[in-house]
Protein backbone atom coordinates (compact mmCIF):
# COMPACT_ATOMS: atom_id res chain seq x y z
CA UNK A 1 0.00 0.00 0.00
CA UNK A 2 1.07 3.24 -0.90
CA UNK A 3 1.44 6.71 1.28
CA UNK A 4 -1.07 9.40 0.05
CA UNK A 5 0.14 12.77 0.08
CA UNK A 6 -2.75 14.67 -0.48
CA UNK A 7 -1.75 18.40 0.24
CA UNK A 8 1.40 19.97 0.61
CA UNK A 9 5.12 19.24 -0.16
CA UNK A 10 7.07 16.40 1.40
CA UNK A 11 10.31 16.99 1.56
CA UNK A 12 12.87 13.66 2.18
CA UNK A 13 16.71 15.00 3.29
CA UNK A 14 17.93 12.01 4.49
CA UNK A 15 21.35 10.96 2.91
CA UNK A 16 21.79 7.81 0.85
CA UNK A 17 25.10 5.85 -0.26
CA UNK A 18 23.95 6.17 -3.78
CA UNK A 19 24.67 3.97 -7.02
CA UNK A 20 27.74 4.45 -9.44
CA UNK A 21 25.80 5.03 -12.86
CA UNK A 22 28.72 5.42 -14.78
CA UNK A 23 31.84 3.01 -15.25
CA UNK A 24 32.11 0.64 -12.55
CA UNK A 25 35.84 0.68 -10.12
CA UNK A 26 38.72 -2.16 -11.26
CA UNK A 27 37.99 -4.60 -8.67
CA UNK A 28 33.83 -4.59 -9.77
CA UNK A 29 34.79 -4.85 -13.16
CA UNK A 30 36.85 -7.63 -12.93
CA UNK A 31 34.59 -9.66 -10.65
CA UNK A 32 31.59 -8.65 -13.44
CA UNK A 33 33.73 -9.91 -15.63
CA UNK A 34 34.63 -12.96 -14.22
CA UNK A 35 30.68 -13.28 -13.61
CA UNK A 36 29.75 -13.43 -16.77
CA UNK A 37 32.59 -15.24 -18.25
CA UNK A 38 31.43 -18.50 -16.34
CA UNK A 39 27.71 -17.68 -16.72
CA UNK A 40 27.97 -17.03 -20.42
CA UNK A 41 25.65 -15.21 -22.87
CA UNK A 42 22.55 -16.17 -21.35
CA UNK A 43 23.50 -13.87 -18.38
CA UNK A 44 25.29 -11.20 -20.54
CA UNK A 45 22.27 -10.53 -22.68
CA UNK A 46 19.99 -10.04 -19.56
CA UNK A 47 22.08 -6.80 -18.42
CA UNK A 48 19.96 -4.37 -21.22
CA UNK A 49 20.61 -1.49 -19.03
CA UNK A 50 22.73 1.37 -19.10
CA UNK A 51 23.65 1.25 -15.10
CA UNK A 52 23.82 -1.50 -12.04
CA UNK A 53 23.27 -0.20 -8.76
CA UNK A 54 26.57 -0.19 -6.30
CA UNK A 55 27.21 1.56 -3.08
CA UNK A 56 29.08 5.23 -3.79
CA UNK A 57 28.14 7.69 -5.96
CA UNK A 58 27.82 8.66 -9.86
CA UNK A 59 31.43 10.08 -11.06
CA UNK A 60 31.04 12.76 -14.58
CA UNK A 61 31.24 10.73 -17.47
CA UNK A 62 33.67 11.33 -19.95
CA UNK A 63 33.29 14.66 -22.12
CA UNK A 64 31.57 14.07 -25.68
CA UNK A 65 34.34 14.39 -27.78
CA UNK A 66 32.59 17.36 -29.77
CA UNK A 67 32.24 19.08 -26.14
CA UNK A 68 35.99 18.30 -24.90
CA UNK A 69 37.39 19.37 -28.74
CA UNK A 70 34.69 22.57 -28.81
CA UNK A 71 33.61 21.84 -32.26
CA UNK A 72 29.71 21.23 -31.73
CA UNK A 73 28.14 24.19 -33.12
CA UNK A 74 26.15 26.84 -30.65
CA UNK A 75 27.43 24.49 -27.64
CA UNK A 76 26.75 26.64 -24.65
CA UNK A 77 29.82 28.55 -22.94
CA UNK A 78 30.87 26.37 -19.89
CA UNK A 79 33.42 28.14 -18.95
CA UNK A 80 30.51 31.32 -17.95
CA UNK A 81 28.56 28.78 -16.21
CA UNK A 82 28.60 27.99 -12.60
CA UNK A 83 29.21 24.25 -12.93
CA UNK A 84 29.31 23.73 -9.20
CA UNK A 85 25.71 24.60 -8.45
CA UNK A 86 22.97 22.29 -7.39
CA UNK A 87 20.84 21.16 -10.55
CA UNK A 88 17.32 20.42 -10.09
CA UNK A 89 16.09 17.30 -12.29
CA UNK A 90 12.25 17.03 -12.62
CA UNK A 91 10.78 13.63 -11.85
CA UNK A 92 7.80 12.14 -13.44
CA UNK A 93 7.07 8.59 -11.97
CA UNK A 94 5.73 5.56 -12.49
CA UNK A 95 7.10 3.97 -9.51
CA UNK A 96 5.00 3.37 -6.28
CA UNK A 97 5.56 5.27 -2.99
CA UNK A 98 7.86 3.23 -0.38
CA UNK A 99 6.49 2.36 2.93
CA UNK A 100 9.50 2.99 4.94
CA UNK A 101 11.92 4.80 2.44
CA UNK A 102 15.60 4.42 2.65
CA UNK A 103 17.30 7.46 2.80
CA UNK A 104 16.74 10.25 0.49
CA UNK A 105 14.47 8.27 -2.28
CA UNK A 106 10.79 7.95 -1.13
CA UNK A 107 9.86 5.35 -4.08
CA UNK A 108 10.14 1.87 -3.96
CA UNK A 109 10.98 -0.32 -7.68
CA UNK A 110 7.72 -1.40 -8.18
CA UNK A 111 4.83 -0.34 -10.24
CA UNK A 112 2.28 2.12 -8.62
CA UNK A 113 -1.39 1.96 -8.41
CA UNK A 114 -1.88 5.41 -9.16
CA UNK A 115 -2.88 6.19 -12.88
CA UNK A 116 -1.16 9.54 -12.60
CA UNK A 117 2.34 9.65 -12.35
CA UNK A 118 4.18 10.69 -8.93
CA UNK A 119 5.89 14.56 -9.60
CA UNK A 120 9.10 15.21 -8.05
CA UNK A 121 12.06 17.56 -7.97
CA UNK A 122 15.43 16.04 -6.73
CA UNK A 123 18.17 18.33 -6.01
CA UNK A 124 21.41 17.12 -7.30
CA UNK A 125 24.88 18.35 -6.18
CA UNK A 126 28.14 18.44 -8.44
CA UNK A 127 31.32 18.03 -7.59
CA UNK A 128 31.70 16.39 -4.05
CA UNK A 129 33.80 19.87 -2.84
CA UNK A 130 36.00 20.11 -6.00
CA UNK A 131 36.39 23.86 -6.87
CA UNK A 132 34.62 25.11 -9.97
CA UNK A 133 38.24 25.50 -12.29
CA UNK A 134 38.64 21.41 -11.35
CA UNK A 135 34.74 20.52 -12.25
CA UNK A 136 35.62 22.53 -15.39
CA UNK A 137 38.45 20.65 -16.44
CA UNK A 138 37.24 17.64 -16.10
CA UNK A 139 33.75 18.36 -17.45
CA UNK A 140 36.00 19.23 -20.90
CA UNK A 141 38.09 15.78 -20.51
CA UNK A 142 37.30 13.09 -23.17
CA UNK A 143 40.42 10.90 -22.12
CA UNK A 144 39.87 7.80 -20.28
CA UNK A 145 41.13 8.16 -16.05
CA UNK A 146 39.71 8.08 -12.51
CA UNK A 147 37.22 10.83 -12.75
CA UNK A 148 36.49 13.16 -9.23
CA UNK A 149 33.69 15.26 -10.13
CA UNK A 150 30.60 13.55 -8.13
CA UNK A 151 26.83 13.54 -8.78
CA UNK A 152 24.96 13.10 -5.69
CA UNK A 153 21.16 12.95 -5.23
CA UNK A 154 20.57 15.53 -1.93
CA UNK A 155 16.75 15.71 -1.68
CA UNK A 156 13.45 14.86 -3.16
CA UNK A 157 10.64 17.02 -2.92
CA UNK A 158 7.67 14.92 -3.50
CA UNK A 159 4.83 17.26 -5.20
CA UNK A 160 0.65 16.88 -5.10
CA UNK A 161 -0.80 14.75 -7.61
CA UNK A 162 -2.35 15.98 -10.65
CA UNK A 163 -6.06 16.29 -11.02
CA UNK A 164 -6.51 14.26 -14.39
CA UNK A 165 -9.33 12.77 -16.54
CA UNK A 166 -8.39 9.59 -17.47
CA UNK A 167 -10.96 9.28 -20.34
CA UNK A 168 -9.76 11.53 -22.45
CA UNK A 169 -7.48 10.93 -25.53
CA UNK A 170 -5.84 14.05 -26.50
CA UNK A 171 -5.78 15.40 -23.31
CA UNK A 172 -5.75 18.81 -24.60
CA UNK A 173 -8.33 19.98 -21.91
CA UNK A 174 -5.83 19.69 -18.88
CA UNK A 175 -4.67 23.11 -18.02
CA UNK A 176 -2.16 22.35 -14.77
CA UNK A 177 0.14 25.92 -15.32
CA UNK A 178 -0.72 26.90 -11.92
CA UNK A 179 0.83 23.55 -10.05
CA UNK A 180 3.39 23.75 -8.17
CA UNK A 181 5.55 21.40 -9.74
CA UNK A 182 5.19 23.21 -13.63
CA UNK A 183 5.57 26.25 -11.87
CA UNK A 184 8.92 25.28 -10.86
CA UNK A 185 9.87 24.19 -13.80
CA UNK A 186 8.56 27.35 -15.39
CA UNK A 187 11.28 29.08 -13.19
CA UNK A 188 14.50 27.01 -14.38
CA UNK A 189 13.69 27.04 -18.11
CA UNK A 190 13.51 31.45 -17.38
CA UNK A 191 17.04 30.91 -15.61
CA UNK A 192 18.40 29.92 -19.24
CA UNK A 193 18.87 31.08 -22.46
CA UNK A 194 16.78 28.87 -23.99
CA UNK A 195 13.03 27.70 -23.44
CA UNK A 196 14.01 24.40 -23.94
CA UNK A 197 13.24 21.09 -22.02
CA UNK A 198 14.73 17.76 -22.51
CA UNK A 199 13.34 14.55 -21.19
CA UNK A 200 15.53 11.11 -20.29
CA UNK A 201 13.32 7.74 -20.36
CA UNK A 202 15.84 5.39 -19.04
CA UNK A 203 16.19 1.87 -19.62
CA UNK A 204 15.70 -1.84 -17.99
CA UNK A 205 17.74 -2.84 -14.60
CA UNK A 206 18.10 0.40 -13.66
CA UNK A 207 17.37 2.53 -10.68
CA UNK A 208 15.54 6.11 -9.98
CA UNK A 209 19.10 7.53 -7.84
CA UNK A 210 21.38 6.93 -10.92
CA UNK A 211 18.96 7.57 -13.25
CA UNK A 212 18.10 10.98 -11.61
CA UNK A 213 21.88 11.87 -11.55
CA UNK A 214 22.70 10.56 -15.13
CA UNK A 215 20.23 12.82 -15.81
CA UNK A 216 21.81 15.65 -13.72
CA UNK A 217 24.76 15.33 -16.14
CA UNK A 218 23.23 15.99 -19.00
CA UNK A 219 22.05 19.03 -17.77
CA UNK A 220 24.99 20.04 -16.86
CA UNK A 221 27.36 19.33 -20.12
CA UNK A 222 24.20 21.26 -21.77
CA UNK A 223 25.27 24.30 -19.76
CA UNK A 224 22.54 24.11 -17.07
CA UNK A 225 20.23 25.74 -19.71
CA UNK A 226 16.36 25.09 -20.02
CA UNK A 227 15.34 22.12 -17.76
CA UNK A 228 15.52 18.25 -17.47
CA UNK A 229 13.22 15.77 -17.02
CA UNK A 230 13.86 12.36 -15.86
CA UNK A 231 10.37 9.96 -16.85
CA UNK A 232 10.96 7.22 -14.23
CA UNK A 233 8.88 4.36 -15.71
CA UNK A 234 9.43 1.57 -13.03
CA UNK A 235 11.84 -0.27 -13.80
CA UNK A 236 12.31 -3.19 -10.89
CA UNK A 237 16.55 -2.87 -10.77
CA UNK A 238 16.41 -6.33 -11.55
CA UNK A 239 18.63 -8.37 -13.66
CA UNK A 240 16.44 -11.58 -13.57
CA UNK A 241 13.16 -9.23 -13.95
CA UNK A 242 13.76 -8.51 -17.53
CA UNK A 243 9.76 -9.63 -18.82
CA UNK A 244 8.44 -7.43 -15.77
CA UNK A 245 10.37 -4.29 -16.63
CA UNK A 246 9.23 -4.95 -20.16
CA UNK A 247 5.61 -5.02 -19.20
CA UNK A 248 6.13 -2.01 -16.87
CA UNK A 249 7.61 0.24 -20.23
CA UNK A 250 4.40 -1.08 -22.48
CA UNK A 251 1.87 0.34 -19.70
CA UNK A 252 3.66 3.50 -19.59
CA UNK A 253 3.43 4.58 -22.80
CA UNK A 254 0.12 5.84 -22.59
CA UNK A 255 1.18 7.99 -19.21
CA UNK A 256 4.44 9.67 -21.36
CA UNK A 257 1.63 9.99 -24.41
CA UNK A 258 -0.16 12.46 -21.43
CA UNK A 259 3.50 14.36 -20.91
CA UNK A 260 4.17 15.16 -24.41
CA UNK A 261 0.55 16.12 -25.17
CA UNK A 262 1.01 18.79 -22.34
CA UNK A 263 4.44 19.63 -20.89
CA UNK A 264 5.20 22.30 -23.94
CA UNK A 265 1.69 23.82 -23.39
CA UNK A 266 1.46 23.85 -20.17
CA UNK A 267 5.25 25.02 -19.56
CA UNK A 268 5.82 27.46 -22.50
CA UNK A 269 8.71 25.46 -23.56
CA UNK A 270 9.90 26.42 -27.26
CA UNK A 271 11.56 22.82 -27.59
CA UNK A 272 11.11 19.40 -26.49
CA UNK A 273 14.37 16.98 -26.96
CA UNK A 274 13.98 13.55 -25.60
CA UNK A 275 16.47 10.72 -25.23
CA UNK A 276 15.80 7.27 -24.63
CA UNK A 277 17.21 3.95 -23.85
CA UNK A 278 17.06 0.46 -24.35
CA UNK A 279 13.52 -0.74 -23.19
CA UNK A 280 13.06 3.08 -22.75
CA UNK A 281 12.55 3.49 -26.77
CA UNK A 282 9.39 1.75 -27.47
CA UNK A 283 7.67 4.10 -24.63
CA UNK A 284 8.79 7.26 -26.74
CA UNK A 285 7.88 5.63 -30.30
CA UNK A 286 4.34 4.35 -29.29
CA UNK A 287 3.36 7.27 -27.63
CA UNK A 288 4.45 9.47 -30.37
CA UNK A 289 3.02 6.89 -32.65
CA UNK A 290 -0.66 7.35 -30.40
CA UNK A 291 -0.70 11.36 -30.08
CA UNK A 292 0.18 11.14 -34.34
CA UNK A 293 -2.82 9.00 -34.72
CA UNK A 294 -5.01 10.89 -32.35
CA UNK A 295 -4.19 14.15 -34.56
CA UNK A 296 -4.29 12.75 -37.73
CA UNK A 297 -6.26 15.53 -39.08
CA UNK A 298 -3.19 18.37 -38.44
CA UNK A 299 0.16 18.75 -40.62
CA UNK A 300 3.49 18.28 -39.41
CA UNK A 301 3.34 22.14 -38.96
CA UNK A 302 0.93 21.81 -36.48
CA UNK A 303 1.43 19.33 -35.04
CA UNK A 304 5.17 21.37 -33.97
CA UNK A 305 2.83 24.14 -33.27
CA UNK A 306 1.11 22.12 -30.92
CA UNK A 307 3.24 19.92 -29.10
CA UNK A 308 6.63 21.62 -29.96
CA UNK A 309 9.07 18.06 -29.88
CA UNK A 310 11.91 18.87 -31.36
CA UNK A 311 14.90 15.99 -31.54
CA UNK A 312 14.57 11.98 -30.60
CA UNK A 313 17.23 10.20 -30.00
CA UNK A 314 16.57 6.52 -29.99
CA UNK A 315 19.95 4.67 -28.16
CA UNK A 316 20.31 1.08 -28.14
CA UNK A 317 16.64 0.44 -28.88
CA UNK A 318 15.13 -2.94 -27.23
CA UNK A 319 12.38 -2.08 -29.82
CA UNK A 320 10.68 -5.20 -32.13
CA UNK A 321 11.78 -4.02 -35.41
CA UNK A 322 8.45 -4.50 -36.69
CA UNK A 323 6.87 -2.89 -33.97
CA UNK A 324 8.82 -0.04 -35.01
CA UNK A 325 8.24 0.02 -38.47
CA UNK A 326 4.24 0.38 -37.19
CA UNK A 327 5.54 3.61 -36.01
CA UNK A 328 7.19 4.51 -39.40
CA UNK A 329 4.48 3.87 -41.15
CA UNK A 330 1.62 5.61 -38.72
CA UNK A 331 4.26 8.20 -39.42
CA UNK A 332 5.19 9.17 -35.60
CA UNK A 333 8.22 10.73 -36.90
CA UNK A 334 5.80 13.92 -38.06
CA UNK A 335 5.33 14.72 -34.16
CA UNK A 336 9.44 15.71 -34.15
CA UNK A 337 11.67 17.87 -35.70
CA UNK A 338 13.87 14.62 -36.30
CA UNK A 339 14.42 11.32 -34.91
CA UNK A 340 18.08 9.85 -34.59
CA UNK A 341 18.14 5.51 -34.03
CA UNK A 342 21.55 4.69 -32.83
CA UNK A 343 22.46 0.44 -33.39
CA UNK A 344 25.10 -1.60 -33.44
CA UNK A 345 24.68 -5.05 -34.92
CA UNK A 346 27.86 -6.06 -32.20
CA UNK A 347 24.94 -5.18 -29.43
CA UNK A 348 25.16 -8.29 -27.20
CA UNK A 349 22.35 -7.17 -25.09
CA UNK A 350 20.42 -6.45 -27.38
CA UNK A 351 21.37 -10.24 -29.21
CA UNK A 352 19.92 -12.23 -26.27
CA UNK A 353 16.83 -9.89 -26.10
CA UNK A 354 16.58 -10.83 -30.47
CA UNK A 355 17.07 -14.70 -29.43
CA UNK A 356 14.75 -14.53 -26.35
CA UNK A 357 11.71 -12.67 -28.60
CA UNK A 358 12.72 -14.50 -31.58
CA UNK A 359 12.43 -11.17 -33.81
CA UNK A 360 15.00 -8.30 -34.72
CA UNK A 361 15.54 -5.64 -32.41
CA UNK A 362 15.79 -2.07 -33.69
CA UNK A 363 19.34 -1.44 -31.83
CA UNK A 364 21.38 -3.55 -33.46
CA UNK A 365 19.09 -4.09 -36.49
CA UNK A 366 22.23 -2.38 -39.00
CA UNK A 367 22.37 -5.49 -41.71
CA UNK A 368 19.96 -7.87 -43.18
CA UNK A 369 17.28 -5.22 -43.64
CA UNK A 370 14.55 -6.25 -46.33
CA UNK A 371 14.16 -4.47 -49.32
CA UNK A 372 10.87 -2.61 -48.20
CA UNK A 373 12.48 -1.63 -45.45
CA UNK A 374 15.29 0.03 -47.11
CA UNK A 375 12.84 1.90 -49.23
CA UNK A 376 10.46 2.30 -46.05
CA UNK A 377 13.51 4.72 -44.41
CA UNK A 378 15.35 6.20 -47.43
CA UNK A 379 11.27 7.82 -47.60
CA UNK A 380 11.13 9.71 -44.21
CA UNK A 381 13.01 12.41 -44.30
CA UNK A 382 13.02 13.29 -40.96
CA UNK A 383 14.53 9.54 -39.52
CA UNK A 384 18.41 9.36 -39.41
CA UNK A 385 19.64 5.74 -38.74
CA UNK A 386 23.16 5.52 -37.25
CA UNK A 387 25.77 2.85 -37.04
CA UNK A 388 27.67 3.16 -34.09
CA UNK A 389 29.98 -0.09 -35.20
CA UNK A 390 33.24 2.37 -35.80
CA UNK A 391 32.79 4.07 -33.35
CA UNK A 392 32.72 0.79 -30.63
CA UNK A 393 35.63 -0.78 -32.55
CA UNK A 394 37.84 2.22 -31.62
CA UNK A 395 36.46 2.91 -28.09
CA UNK A 396 35.35 -1.18 -26.91
CA UNK A 397 32.85 -0.60 -24.32
CA UNK A 398 31.85 -4.08 -22.79
CA UNK A 399 28.34 -5.39 -24.10
CA UNK A 400 28.31 -2.52 -26.54
CA UNK A 401 25.45 -1.49 -25.00
CA UNK A 402 25.56 1.67 -23.08
CA UNK A 403 27.80 3.60 -25.93
CA UNK A 404 24.96 6.00 -25.68
CA UNK A 405 27.13 8.21 -23.02
CA UNK A 406 30.24 5.76 -22.42
CA UNK A 407 31.37 6.01 -26.15
CA UNK A 408 32.10 9.32 -26.51
CA UNK A 409 32.07 9.72 -30.11
CA UNK A 410 28.30 8.57 -29.47
CA UNK A 411 27.83 10.80 -26.81
CA UNK A 412 28.90 14.06 -28.75
CA UNK A 413 26.90 12.93 -32.26
CA UNK A 414 23.87 12.61 -29.61
CA UNK A 415 24.32 16.03 -28.26
CA UNK A 416 24.99 17.26 -32.02
CA UNK A 417 21.78 15.96 -32.73
CA UNK A 418 19.98 17.64 -30.03
CA UNK A 419 20.99 20.72 -30.85
CA UNK A 420 20.43 20.50 -34.40
CA UNK A 421 22.80 19.76 -36.33
CA UNK A 422 22.42 17.74 -39.74
CA UNK A 423 24.46 14.67 -40.26
CA UNK A 424 26.70 16.61 -42.93
CA UNK A 425 27.71 18.46 -40.00
CA UNK A 426 28.70 15.85 -37.63
CA UNK A 427 31.13 14.67 -39.41
CA UNK A 428 29.12 11.57 -40.45
CA UNK A 429 29.38 10.12 -43.80
CA UNK A 430 27.17 7.02 -45.62
CA UNK A 431 27.82 5.85 -49.05
CA UNK A 432 24.60 6.89 -52.37
CA UNK A 433 21.71 4.34 -51.80
CA UNK A 434 22.81 3.55 -48.06
CA UNK A 435 20.45 3.93 -44.62
CA UNK A 436 23.09 3.75 -41.93
CA UNK A 437 25.53 6.63 -41.05
CA UNK A 438 28.55 5.76 -39.61
CA UNK A 439 31.24 8.00 -37.56
CA UNK A 440 34.29 7.89 -40.30
CA UNK A 441 37.69 6.03 -38.40
CA UNK A 442 39.17 9.55 -38.49
CA UNK A 443 36.08 11.24 -36.63
CA UNK A 444 38.79 13.06 -33.78
CA UNK A 445 40.43 14.52 -36.58
CA UNK A 446 37.55 15.81 -38.09
CA UNK A 447 35.94 17.43 -35.16
CA UNK A 448 39.28 18.81 -34.17
CA UNK A 449 39.26 19.99 -37.92
CA UNK A 450 36.62 22.14 -37.59
CA UNK A 451 38.14 23.47 -33.99
CA UNK A 452 41.37 24.78 -35.97
CA UNK A 453 38.87 26.21 -38.35
CA UNK A 454 37.27 28.10 -36.64
CA UNK A 455 33.74 26.28 -37.03
CA UNK A 456 31.42 26.01 -34.42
Amino acid sequence: MEKKFKTGIVKCDNQLNIGSFLPLPPTASRVWGAFLGHFGVVLAGLVLSSCSVHPGTTTLALAPLGIASGSIKDRPDLASTDLTADIPVFLISGRNLAESPQGVNPFGNQRSRHQTPHLAIATVSVGGGLSREEVLRETLTSTPGRRKTRFEVKKIDLYPELSVDHYALDHSHENFSSHPWVDALKKRMDQGKSRYITIFVHGFNTDLIPNTEFAAQMDHFGGRDGAVVSFEWPSTGLITAYAADKGNASYSTRVFRGVLANIAQETGAKKVNIVAHSAGTPIVVDALRELRLINRELCPAQLQEKFHISKVALAAADMDLMSYFNGVFDKFDEMTEGVAVYASSADQALDFSRKLYKSERLGRAVAGLATWEQAALLNTRRIEMVDVRVAESQLNNGLGHSYFYQNTWVSSDIFAFVTGARPIERKLHRNPGEIFWQCPPNYPELISGDLKQGRR
